[in-house]
């Protein structure tokens, strides 16, 4: 099960870090254009910052996939590697999927707009939790 997780999750954000790394090199008018006009950032700048998250994403996704292969092989530091990645992501779903029900109960945003993205990290902490216990159970020898 924790394979199956880290592959997913590493699929998913590196197909993201490009998307928006593309967005960032190609269309960065098309976030300028949402920011709000007080906002004073130009097309580049957004750009940049598009490009910059874009390949954190990816190196994430790149991480999330070689400790997927890590524990599909049973490597010796697979499981350092799962634990450490695991339990970093869990707190950080939990944490950014709070953050965003916050939101909702302040009313800061539409529901429609908060809600969803709040269950899917809530969701993925879970994920990420469970694939940790999974690993931690199945040592033997200390981590």
């Amino acid at each position: 099960m924790p394979v199956i997780v880290f592959a997913a999750a590493g699929a998913f954000l590196c197909v993201a870090g490009a998307a928006a790394t593309v967005f960032g090199l190609f269309f960065p008018h098309l976030i300028a254009d949402r920011l709000p006009a007080e906002v004073l950032l130009d097309a580049a700048a957004v750009g940049g910052a598009a490009v910059a998250l874009g390949a954190a994403f990816a190196v994430l996704g790149l991480a999330h996939l070689a400790t997927a292969v890590a524990l599909r092989r049973a490597t010796r530091i697979a499981e350092t590697l799962g634990v450490v990645l695991g339990a970093g992501m869990a707190v950080l779903a939990f944490g950014l999927a709070v953050a965003l029900l916050v939101s909702v109960m302040a009313a800061s945003a539409p529901t429609i707009v908060l809600l969803p993205p709040a269950v899917v990290l809530g969701l993925a902490a879970g994920a990420y939790g469970a694939a940790t216990v999974v690993i931690l159970r199945s040592r033997t020898g200390p981590i």
